[in-house]
């Protein structure tokens, strides 16, 4: 069970959800508060972290072998990173806003604080000018005649 939650958890970090249209007022505003404290008592570094051990996660799929090699000892240090960042996180730093949505049938709401985190990762690597012309090198391969009629 607890291998299930770690699981669930990692996937919302990473997965935006839509789980709490339905959720309760309650709930929505322990999945805010969660969401804030992640996002205040987290530091830059922990980001980077993060973001370095998400790289490194999906360059794992076959379908994107060799676009980033990553040693064993890499990950190794990348996932013992980041459980040292999640556990201060949620066992010291947030401990009272994150135990309401420990509880049994509570998992997806706190999976979904995480998405802040994420966002806030990929916000701060989005943010530097390299990441941002990389991010934008594939523009020039775009036709701009092919939008012309969109924008009449």
């Amino acid at each position: 069970m607890k291998l299930i939650k770690a699981v669930a958890i990692i996937l919302g970090m990473m997965l935006p959800t839509t789980a709490f249209a339905e959720a309760d007022v309650e709930q929505q505003a322990q999945v805010e508060a969660l969401s804030q404290c992640l996002s205040m008592k987290s530091t830059g570094s922990d980001r980077i972290v993060f973001a370095g051990w998400f790289v490194s996660s999906m360059a794992s799929a076959p379908q994107l072998k060799g676009l980033a090699d990553v040693s064993p000892e890499r990950r190794d240090e990348l996932d013992r990173g980041l459980a040292q960042i999640f556990t201060r996180l949620i066992t010291v730093d947030c401990k009272v806003v994150a135990r309401p949505l420990l509880k049994p049938g509570n998992l997806q709401a706190f999976s979904s604080a995480f998405e802040v985190f994420g966002r806030l990762a990929v916000q701060e690597l989005a943010g530097d000018p390299e990441t941002d012309r990389a991010m934008g090198a594939f523009a020039k391969y775009i036709n701009q005649s092919d939008f012309a009629d969109l924008a009449k």
